[in-house]
């Protein structure tokens, strides 16, 4: 199985959650114990997740779908976790948005937050509020382009570094690359099945 469903499945034990995370019996602390010599030595975090499919919509129409109700999209579960956006109105500029779910601002669990750094016809932007989200100076952004008559491209793009030390070691050992990347695939395959049709 891969990393994610291991941590998935270990996270509690007995109905009560005993670590945080547990990755084949390792914890974040176990983790920053038994690391070696010095982290990682890329501390920046640069990926990207699209997708190409056919669109009744064009451009305009998907962001505006997905900038008036967010949530709708990028909400997500699996098992005992979950991530909500507490979004409650269409995206503005300068708006905050609250995050829940499994990884927030490091450890225990709690939520982070986003502000909405800009809304464009055919895209908008999130950066990470510094001191409560696991990425420092961080920016998502959300695009839609046409690439042939009748299909759309939608891709997230991610360019952050992270807050600490314990972020990092989530986001790269324990689960938190794979938990982004199902989260915005999780998007992009909304926007391909409901978005694209509205």
């Amino acid at each position: 199985p891969d990393p994610f469903s291991l941590m998935l499945s270990t996270a509690c034990s007995g109905g009560e959650c005993t670590n945080y995370f547990d990755f084949n019996g390792a914890t974040v602390g176990d983790a920053l114990a038994t690391q070696q010599g010095p982290p990682p030595p890329s501390k920046q975090v640069t990926r990207s997740f699209s997708g190409t499919f056919p669109c009744a919509a064009n451009p305009q129409q998907v962001t505006q779908t997905l900038a008036s109700n967010f949530a709708r999209f990028a909400d997500w579960s699996a098992g005992p976790l979950q991530v909500t956006f507490l979004q409650a109105q269409p995206l503005s500029r300068g708006q905050i948005i609250l995050i829940d779910g499994p990884i927030g601002y490091g450890l225990p669990l709690n939520s982070s937050a986003v502000r909405v750094s800009s809304v464009l016809p055919t895209s908008f932007s999130f950066t990470t509020v510094s001191g409560a989200h696991p990425f420092d100076q961080g920016t998502v952004t959300f695009s839609a382009s046409s690439v042939s008559p009748g299909n759309l491209t939608f891709t997230v793009s991610v360019n952050a570094s992270f807050s600490g030390r314990i972020p990092e070691l989530v986001f790269n050992y324990l689960g938190g690359k794979q938990l982004e990347a199902s989260i915005w695939n999780h998007l992009i395959y909304g926007i391909q099945n409901v978005g694209c049709h509205q």
